[in-house]
């Protein structure tokens, strides 16, 4: 079963896709990670900054395109976020919007 993990930092956005054999051994099949300063600038006003949530999007959007390619199923996805995005006041409305653009 191909799983994976897509983890989006304050600076960073993390991928891990793995296959999951039938006694539970791991296969690293992809890892990567893309630099998208998401939290850049934060801490000023409480938001986070178009150029950044772009790149944050971009990384999102090739990492679940990949993630597909291996043959993840969207139900085997996960996606978790740092503390800089449950803090910021544009978070949620950010992320909506990749959920419905993405459709994950």
């Amino acid at each position: 079963m191909m799983r994976a993990s897509i983890d989006i930092g304050s600076n960073s956005v993390l991928l891990l896709i793995a296959d999951i054999d039938e006694k539970g051994n791991l296969k690293e099949v992809a890892n990567e990670s893309r630099v998208t300063g998401l939290g850049k600038g934060l801490s000023k006003d409480g938001l986070f900054k178009d150029e950044s949530m772009k790149e944050t999007y971009l990384a999102i959007k090739e990492y679940v395109a990949l993630a597909q390619e291996v043959g993840v199923d969207s139900t085997e996805l996960i996606i978790t976020a740092t503390e800089a995005s449950r803090v910021a006041k544009n978070a949620e409305e950010f992320f909506n919007r990749i959920t419905k653009k993405l459709n994950i």
